[in-house]
């Protein structure tokens, strides 16, 4: 351990060895905010961003490492509305920046919740929220994307705001087996 290190190293006395040991303790808890390796690391980075930006990040997250959703589709279903809503905040006054990211399974459902503060007006045309940033044939598939997805595993994604807040809700249901993921298809494609 790290006390035990700073004890044989003789530098320390031990209520400074007790202090980095908590200190590290502290910072480990707070890198692992689930089980899922993926699920970690994305929100790992996120908050790092959202520290830099000076971006409140809240973060419910009760994932196990094993989960019927193949990597590419849970990694799209956190990295585009956490990115979008980090963009969105940077919008809003220092001191109010806000988002909060709730992740867990009931059964054989995940659900996603994924909410921020927003400054300016959602744009909707026909039915269909609209992307803000300058190069519209680059953007404002995210929803769309992330509405593809929950339905190939008989969910719902639903988009929806108020005066100060956008809102991302996610639910999945989970295949009793694990989807293959598009390596593991190609593989059996060759072989037959």
């Amino acid at each position: 351990t790290i006390a035990g290190l700073c004890q044989h190293i003789g530098r320390v006395d031990r209520r400074q060895t007790q202090t980095v040991n908590r200190k590290f303790q502290d910072q480990k808890l707070k890198l692992q905010y689930c089980e899922n390796t993926i699920a970690n690391v994305i929100l790992q980075q996120t908050a790092e961003t959202c520290r830099k930006k000076q971006i409140n990040f809240e973060v419910r997250c009760s994932l196990p490492e094993m989960l019927n959703i193949r990597r590419v589709d849970l990694c799209s279903l956190l990295i585009n509305p956490l990115q979008n809503a980090i963009q969105a905040s940077e919008k809003v006054p220092e001191g109010e920046r806000q988002i909060s990211c709730s992740i867990w399974q009931e059964n054989s459902m995940v659900f996603f919740r994924i909410r921020n503060r927003k400054a300016n007006e959602v744009q909707v045309q026909d039915g269909k929220f609209q992307t803000t940033k300058q190069d519209k044939s680059k953007h404002g598939f995210g929803i769309d994307i992330m509405e593809h997805i929950a339905k190939s595993y008989g969910g719902t994604a639903d988009a929806s705001y108020d005066d100060q807040f956008f809102t991302i809700v996610i639910q999945l249901n989970l295949p009793e087996t694990a989807p293959l993921e598009e390596s593991e298809k190609e593989a059996v494609e060759c072989t037959h």
